[in-house]
């Protein structure tokens, strides 16, 4: 596994006016200003937020936040998501607008979305028209479903020297609480789902000088910084972006069912036999010596 390069970790100390820029007022509208006035227009991108103590000289929680239109629907043969369906059914799921994925586990892989969260439809091929199917469900064979967003970072872009997030949405064959008590490691990346999606998500803001990250963060502070004018040193910021950027793994990926549920299986009856599959690219633990000086 490689890990990203010193020239994106050269610098130091973070610049006042990009602390004061990212300065968030809350985590709804303000990430969106913020953004903006970052650059984004509305593409998939991610950023990583930083919420402060009361002083506004520590870091209590980081966590990734994602943004950008989804205009994609998914379509999958319903045998291929529970094997006892019936062959002419087939399932429509629209992928949700990407703030809908949530990561208040804190790493690179989101909370879990139940079907009931997202848009989707089941229809029946018989006779070639389709049309709905809205009640009946276990005479079709059609079981529940849950879904999430794995990523881990990557060089994006035509040339790829930019850092960013690769990501895969996950879907899963049961609902939440089935896949949970399946094995403590299912809350992990690398647990087996069918591919649902995948993309790249851009890292914003972008710093306006070096000090020693690639990215800045987005900053709720307890207190205005105009009220309280203390913000944690750079060495506290650069380490709750690592804290967050290292935390991922690296999807395993099945095509049907058929193929998935022989691996829960073995999963659930085997805990030694879990895996964690690591990305092609990882953040460093550890950055050069000029970037562990504080502000």
């Amino acid at each position: 596994m490689a890990t990203l390069g010193r020239e994106f970790f050269r610098g130091s100390d973070i610049a006042e006016t990009d602390i004061n820029t990212c300065e968030l007022e809350n985590t709804g509208e303000s990430v969106e200003d913020v953004l903006k006035d970052a650059g984004w227009s509305e593409e998939q991108v991610a950023a990583v937020l930083l919420h402060l103590g009361p002083d506004n000289e520590r870091v209590d929680r980081a966590e990734l936040t994602v943004r950008g239109k989804e205009d994609r629907s998914a379509k999958w043969e319903g045998v291929k998501l529970w094997p006892k369906c019936k062959k002419e059914v087939t399932v429509t799921i629209h992928l949700p607008q990407l703030d809908s994925w949530t990561f208040q586990e804190g790493g690179l892989t989101s909370d879990i979305i139940e079907d009931e969260e997202l848009v989707h439809y089941f229809h029946s091929l018989k006779d070639k028209r389709p049309s709905p199917i809205l009640q009946g469900f276990e005479e079709w064979g059609i079981g529940r479903f849950c879904a999430r967003m794995v990523a881990h970072p990557s060089l994006i872009g035509v040339d790829k020297n930019e850092v960013g997030l690769k990501y895969c949405v996950l879907l899963y064959p049961t609902d939440k609480e089935a896949l949970l008590k399946m094995s403590e490691n299912a809350k992990h990346p690398s647990w087996p789902g069918l591919k649902l999606a995948d993309g790249e998500l851009r890292l914003l803001p972008q710093p306006s000088t070096p000090w020693g990250c690639p990215i800045l963060p987005l900053i709720l502070p307890a207190a205005p910084f105009e009220e309280q004018p203390n913000a944690p040193n750079s060495r506290l910021l650069r380490a709750a972006i690592g804290g967050v950027m290292t935390r991922c793994g690296a999807p395993d990926i099945s095509r049907s069912a058929e193929t998935l549920l022989p691996k829960w299986t073995k999963l659930t009856r085997d805990r030694a036999a879990f895996k964690a599959k690591t990305p092609p690219l990882s953040w460093p633990a550890n950055q050069t010596p000029a970037a562990q000086r504080g502000r």
